[in-house]
């Protein structure tokens, strides 16, 4: 019986969110994870009414940072008490003005209006609300935006040291693109609270260790798709040519990598197909990073 095209969508449409869901080991981020629940635990115990510390997640797009403190957050509140929100992610605001900071916080904790009140006011609200929910670590993804207007990035991260991690509220996680150390390097009295820097860079094919590490992951990827009945068969992504030619049109990166793999499962099951050819990824990159613009050339030419 042929397959309605309606039927189709709705089958391919299935695996995407469910390849969406795939999970696998990638080192990089099991150590962020680590590093970041190292830190919460050092704020829990460290002495009372003492600063806290912070960590800077500094990488391009598309590696991953935003997954990362997603599951640490995952993480943290499955071993933290009911209704506590041990890690609160927040999106720094693309208004790049101090006010809009603690704004931002009490969007991030369910408040109806986050903008009611003097600025002074809501950081209050934001404080206690923080301290009654049993925050700890307090991420601010996408921290380079404090950098759209330059004569505003010391002010901001003044104002969050001096709120949040001086007042020994919670440690802080600035998490962002070249742009957000730009912006702790102009304020030195920040820099000096932070204990590292989380390492998510894209990898490189030359470097043995990263060639290892890439090829390890898509081989995980392979048999994910075979264990969760996506493909009946593997797709060999961990053959070394389509293992580096992956790396090259994904740039190393993760993001790219998993909507290159998915795209090509789902131009595979449009052909009703076993497993993924590297056709299926010449198409799929094609569709993805060449149409965006991520890479000039085509590695599966």
């Amino acid at each position: 019986m042929t397959e309605k095209a309606s039927e189709r969508a709705a089958r391919i449409g299935a695996a995407r969110a469910e390849f969406d869901g795939i999970v696998v080991d990638y080192p990089p981020t099991t150590a962020a994870i680590e590093t970041i629940e190292e830190l919460r635990v050092a704020t829990r115990l460290r002495p009372a009414s003492t600063p806290c510390g912070g960590i800077l997640l500094n990488a391009p797009i598309g590696t991953g940072k935003t997954s990362t403190v997603r599951q640490a957050a995952t993480y943290a509140a499955s071993t933290a008490p009911e209704g506590n929100t041990p890690i609160l992610l927040v999106e720094m605001p693309t208004a790049g003005s101090t006010d809009s900071v603690p704004s931002a916080i009490l969007g991030a904790l369910g408040h109806a209006r986050p903008d009611l009140g003097k600025p002074a006011a809501r950081w209050l609200r934001a404080v206690a609300d923080m301290r009654a929910r049993g925050v700890e670590i307090l991420v601010f993804d996408e921290f380079n935006r404090a950098n759209r207007r330059p004569t505003m990035s010391r002010p901001i991260a003044t104002s969050i040291r001096e709120h949040i991690m001086d007042a020994g509220v919670a440690a802080v996680v600035f998490v962002g693109t070249a742009d957000a150390a730009v912006v702790l390097d102009q304020c030195p009295e920040l820099l000096d609270r932070l204990e590292g820097e989380i390492d998510l860079s894209p990898l490189e094919w030359c470097d043995e260790e990263d060639r290892e590490l890439f090829t390890d992951f898509v081989k995980d990827i392979d048999q994910a798709l075979v264990d969760k009945r996506l493909l009946d068969e593997h797709s060999g992504l961990g053959k070394a040519k389509v293992a580096q030619r992956l790396c090259e049109a994904s740039r190393g990166r993760l993001r790219p990598l998993m909507r290159i793999v998915r795209g090509a499962m789902a131009i595979a099951m449009k052909r009703d197909g076993t497993s993924i050819s590297v056709a299926d990824l010449h198409d799929a990159t094609e569709d993805y990073a060449k149409r965006f613009r991520m890479i000039e050339r085509n590695p599966f030419a």
